[in-house]
């Protein structure tokens, strides 16, 4: 099995739910839309990463982690126990039918992960990485604006996944809500409250499977920077996220047995962009590193690139 810095895990992860904009209005768009840069936005994350190095070995399917939460997480790097799971993500978007007055906005979700294998932190060495395996969870979700600066956002979505060297996979499901509210009439700060109500898990082809459901409350907020960068407004911001799951988050963990996860937090640094920049075909509002530490002694970092609400 793999040792530390390797992945253990041969699925990815995004979060399913689509990006929020910072004033809570969605974006109209006619064009799918990556938000993660690929291998530069792991580079980022992974010069960073506070895990060890080490050469991966051919993973065990019986032996793999939760695989909705591998397909949610995003670009980055999580642990548990002995085992990191690297993985990379491009959560693609298309809107149907932006939000009115008369009518919900519509917007089709197709999120791709792929997870890597060989892939080595510290000298961010390519030579021998290979992707292991790759997951899809395609949706929908609806645009509701009860009031200016509030968002709710009902989602349904429904994939696969699939580890490439033993051709075994699972299905991977959701379904839940968002909600994200900016506080309005503020001179300076921008501050955000948002909230998320989840149910889903994953069934395995061998007939197991994972449900989980659980609510996440958080916060955001950002000031003006005295900068622009051609042309565009910078803002600082910062966001605290918090997780508890009604049912206990479980991992397989290979010698370890099961490891359960009761709550789970995260900080989030960025630096904010108005309006958006499109950058190596991906666009995005902010650009920062979270780190997310839970019960059971899961940790992991990703890029941040949203209010996630």
């Amino acid at each position: 099995m793999p040792e530390d810095g390797a992945i253990a895990l041969p699925w990815p992860g995004k979060r399913a739910t689509p990006p929020v904009s910072s004033d809570c209005a969605a974006r109209p768009s006619a064009r799918s839309t990556g938000r993660v840069g690929g291998l530069l936005a792991l580079a980022i994350v992974a010069g960073v990463l506070p895990f060890g190095a080490a050469a991966a070995e051919q993973p065990l399917t019986s032996e793999l982690f939760n695989w909705y939460y591998a397909t949610a997480f995003g670009t980055g790097a999580y642990r548990i126990a002995d085992q990191t799971v690297t993985v990379l993500s491009a959560p693609i978007t298309y809107t149907l039918r932006p939000p009115s007055d008369e009518k919900w906005g519509v917007r089709v979700t197709v999120p791709v992960t792929a997870a890597l294998a060989n892939f080595h932190y510290q000298d961010l060495d390519f030579a021998d990485t290979t992707v292991a395996g790759m997951s899809i969870l395609p949706g929908v979700e609806w645009m509701i604006v009860p009031k200016p600066n509030w968002m709710v956002r009902p989602f349904v979505g429904l994939g696969y996944g699939t580890e490439f060297q033993s051709e075994t996979g699972a299905t991977i499901y959701q379904v839940g809500v968002t909600s994200a509210y900016q506080v309005p009439d503020l001179e300076h700060w921008r501050v955000s409250l948002g909230m998320k109500l989840i149910y889903a898990g994953y069934v395995s082809n061998d007939g197991g499977g994972l449900p989980l459901s659980g609510l996440s409350v958080g916060a955001g907020s950002a000031f003006p920077l005295d900068w622009n960068w051609d042309g565009h407004k910078t803002w600082l911001g910062l966001q605290l996220i918090g997780t508890s799951y009604f049912n206990d988050l479980e991992f397989l963990v290979p010698g370890s047995g099961v490891q359960e996860i009761r709550n789970e937090y995260e900080i989030g640094v960025s630096l904010n962009i108005d309006p958006p920049v499109a950058l190596f075909g991906a666009t995005f509002d902010r650009l920062g590193l979270g780190y997310r530490r839970g019960s059971g002694g899961l940790q992991g970092i990703h890029l941040v690139t949203e209010f996630p609400f």
